[in-house]
C-alpha cells in the first residue's frame, strides 16, 4: 500500500514549484561565448577574445588549449563566455501632433 506524502514535503514542493516558476517569469539574462586563436601565445588569444566580448557584459569563464597543427606549430585558442544583462525595451517613439478631436476647445488664433 502506498504511503500518502507528508504536508512538510508537499509544501517543500509546492515552494520549490512556485520558486522556479517566479525565476523563469523575471527576465532571463543574455549569454554567449566568443572564440579567437593566435600563433603567438595563450595570452594573445585570451585578449583577442575579450576584446569581441560585447560592452558591459560580464565574463564568466574563460578556457585556452593548445592545438598541434603539424610540424611542431602550436595554435592556441581561447574562448570567452559571457552574460549581458536583461535588454530595456525601447522607449516609445514620440507621436507627432494629432489632429485635434471633434469637439475639443481650441485656442484662439491673433487675428481670427
Amino acid at each position: 500500500m502506498a504511503m500518502p506524502m507528508s504536508h512538510p514535503f508537499r509544501f517543500s514542493l509546492l515552494g520549490s514549484l512556485m520558486l522556479l516558476g517566479l525565476t523563469l517569469a523575471a527576465a532571463p539574462a543574455l549569454a554567449g561565448s566568443v572564440t579567437a586563436d593566435s600563433v603567438m601565445g595563450k595570452s594573445g588569444a585570451r585578449q583577442e577574445a575579450m576584446g569581441q566580448v560585447p560592452k558591459g557584459a560580464t565574463i564568466t569563464r574563460t578556457q585556452c588549449t593548445e592545438l598541434e597543427v603539424g610540424m611542431d606549430n602550436i595554435r592556441y585558442r581561447c574562448t570567452v563566455w559571457y552574460t549581458e544583462p536583461p535588454r530595456q525595451p525601447p522607449a516609445p517613439a514620440a507621436t507627432p501632433n494629432a489632429a485635434p478631436v471633434p469637439g475639443s476647445a481650441q485656442p484662439a488664433t491673433p487675428g481670427s
